[in-house]
C-alpha cells in the first residue's frame, strides 16, 4: 500500500513539473531542487537543501537578480497563502532583491 501511495505522489509531482516547466526553466534552478516534492519543499523552507544531499551547495543566493524575480513571480503564482507563510525562501528573496536595489 505504501508503494502505491508513493508512486501516485511521484506521478502527481511529475505532472506538476510538466505543467510548470516553462516558468521553472526561467528560474534556472538546478534539477536537484525539483528532483522530488520533498526536495522542493526542503528548498522552499530553508533556501537550500537542508535534509537532502547537495554537493553543489546551491542556495537562493546563487540566483541572478532576473532569476530571483522570475522565481518570486513563480512562487507567488503557485503557492497558497498558507504555503507562502511557511516558505522562508520568500523572505530570503525579498531581502536579496532589496540588497541588489541598493
Amino acid at each position: 500500500m505504501a508503494y502505491r501511495k508513493d508512486n501516485e505522489k511521484t506521478v502527481v509531482w511529475r505532472k506538476w513539473l510538466r505543467q510548470n516547466e516553462k516558468l521553472l526553466n526561467e528560474c534556472h534552478l538546478p534539477d536537484l531542487i525539483v528532483k522530488s516534492e520533498s526536495h522542493w519543499w526542503d528548498f522552499l523552507h530553508h533556501g537550500f537543501l537542508d535534509h537532502h544531499e547537495d554537493s553543489g551547495n546551491f542556495t537562493v543566493d546563487d540566483l541572478s537578480e532576473k532569476e530571483l524575480r522570475n522565481f518570486k513571480k513563480f512562487l507567488d503564482s503557485v503557492l497558497t497563502p498558507q504555503e507562502k507563510q511557511s516558505a522562508i525562501i520568500l523572505l530570503q528573496i525579498e531581502s536579496r532583491l532589496n540588497d541588489l536595489r541598493k
